[in-house]
């Protein structure tokens, strides 16, 4: 899977014009920021918390058509729903390197 459909973030490119660099540069801000959050709500094993983050990454990125990080955060949130934080445990290195990879390729893609 790729980390980012491109073809869709070209096509709200061309939606968006002068307000999607905005975009990026928000979507690039606030999930390096949540992902710090959802580390400490693991580490709190703050169910609700590890829910609420995980659903807004999700939801941020299925925006941008970052697909990878999207399904990660939709496995944690499901297993948190159900009150279960081992997933986000196991995957949360995986969403922190994911969501740096993501960040670093939309910034060079479309903000140099």
């Amino acid at each position: 899977m790729q980390l980012i459909d491109s073809d869709f973030l070209n096509e709200l490119q061309e939606i968006l014009e002068d307000e999607f660099c905005t975009l990026i540069r928000t979507y690039v801000k606030d999930t390096s920021a949540r992902v710090d959050v959802l580390k400490g709500a693991i580490q709190n094993q703050d169910t609700t918390s590890v829910y609420e983050v995980a659903h807004s990454i999700k939801g941020a990125s299925l925006n941008l058509g970052v697909t990878v990080l999207s399904e990660l955060c939709l496995q944690v949130e499901t297993a948190a729903r159900e009150g279960d934080l081992t997933v986000a445990e196991r995957l949360f290195d995986t969403i922190n390197t994911k969501a740096s990879e993501t960040c670093r390729v939309l910034q060079e893609s479309y903000l140099s």
